[in-house]
């Protein structure tokens, strides 16, 4: 049975052999939290990069499905002809009979001449259906205006931009705010609202209107 006095003489030996190699001592300690550092650091970094997946797929969510018009080659748009590639509304309306299927929205999106302050570029423009449904597009597109206000039942010509039109002078020189006027394709539209920061140029350089004005 080891006693209070051989624990102390133990202690006592340890301590003055720390002292006694400075250097090697320093060294073990520094070793050890080096090594708690970094085995923290890498659950730490495999945690974020979990949670980060996670959260892409929730927010596209687990119980939807997106169903694009098939072409001669396959997805739409590589070579066959604009009506070869369209979802109807009759097969719209056809899904919505689909046994399990609870919601169905449709959207179209093309590219488009955009003109603002005498200044004109092409965009990808999206055409949202604005009833009930509109919620499934928001939930995958993250439609959220941060500035103005989303596109609602009853507009026709208003439009609502991607977060860069409203904080980036690289598309166009000026910034465009909510109440501003710009042409698509010609057509006069009004913007509704510039939309929350999603986080790759693509999205947010697009342009959202109403399905039947698209």
């Amino acid at each position: 049975m080891v006693t209070i006095k051989e624990i102390s003489e133990y202690s006592k030996f340890s301590v003055k052999n720390l002292f006694k190699r400075k250097l090697r001592s320093w060294l073990t300690i520094i070793g050890i939290f080096i090594g708690i550092a970094a085995i923290v650091a890498l659950i730490s970094l495999g945690q974020g990069l979990q949670d980060a997946i996670t959260s892409q797929f929730q927010m596209l969510g687990t119980d939807k499905i997106i169903i694009l018009p098939g072409g001669p080659f396959g997805i739409a748009g590589t070579g066959s002809s604009p009506e070869s590639t369209k979802i109807t509304r009759q097969e719209v309306e056809a899904i919505k009979d689909v046994r399990g299927v609870e919601l169905v929205s449709y959207s179209g999106i093309k590219m488009a001449r955009i003109e603002f302050d005498n200044r004109q570029r092409y965009a990808y423009v999206w055409g949202v259906a604005l009833d009930r449904s509109s919620v499934i597009l928001e939930e995958i597109g993250n439609l959220v205006a941060e500035s103005g206000r989303e596109l609602r039942p009853g507009d026709k010509y208003k439009a609502q931009l991607g977060y860069l039109y409203g904080h980036s002078t690289d598309l166009f020189p000026k910034k465009i705010r909510p109440g501003d006027t710009i042409k698509i394709e010609g057509v006069e539209f009004q913007v509704a609202g510039v939309s929350k920061k999603i986080g790759n140029n693509q999205d947010d350089s697009m342009i959202i209107i109403p399905i039947d004005t698209f």
